[in-house]
C-alpha cells in the first residue's frame, strides 16, 4: 500500500515540476537594465540610464523585449532585445529620439 502512495507521490510531483517548468519566468525591468549595461552588449557611447519593459515574460523558448538607452546628450536610442533559449541575447536599435538631445559641442572650434 505504502509503495502505490509513493508511486502517486512521485507521479504528481513529476507532474507538478513539468508543469512549473512550463511557465514562463517575469525578468524586471531593472533586473534586465542591468544585464544589458554588464554585458556591453551595445554599443552607444556614454550612456547615463537604461530603462526595459516591465515583467517581460521569459518562456522555454526565450523573450523579447524593448528599452531605452539614453546617453550624455539626451538622446534616446530605443532598442529591441531577444533573450534566446541558450542565455545569450542581442539587442538591436529600433528608433532613436534626438529631439532632447544637446548639439554636440565641437573642440577644435
Amino acid at each position: 500500500m505504502y509503495s502505490i502512495a509513493a508511486i502517486a507521490f512521485i507521479v504528481a510531483a513529476a507532474g507538478g515540476a513539468g508543469y512549473l517548468a512550463q511557465r514562463p519566468t517575469l525578468g524586471s525591468s531593472d533586473g534586465l537594465a542591468q544585464l544589458l549595461h554588464d554585458s556591453k552588449a551595445y554599443g552607444g557611447s556614454n550612456i547615463t540610464a537604461i530603462s526595459c519593459d516591465d515583467d517581460v515574460p521569459i518562456g522555454v523558448d526565450g523573450a523579447r523585449y524593448h528599452c531605452a538607452a539614453t546617453d550624455d546628450r539626451g538622446a534616446v536610442d530605443h532598442l529591441a532585445c531577444t533573450i534566446f533559449r541558450t542565455g545569450s541575447f542581442t539587442c538591436d536599435v529600433d528608433d532613436v529620439d534626438r529631439s532632447h538631445a544637446t548639439p554636440p559641442v565641437n573642440s577644435w572650434d
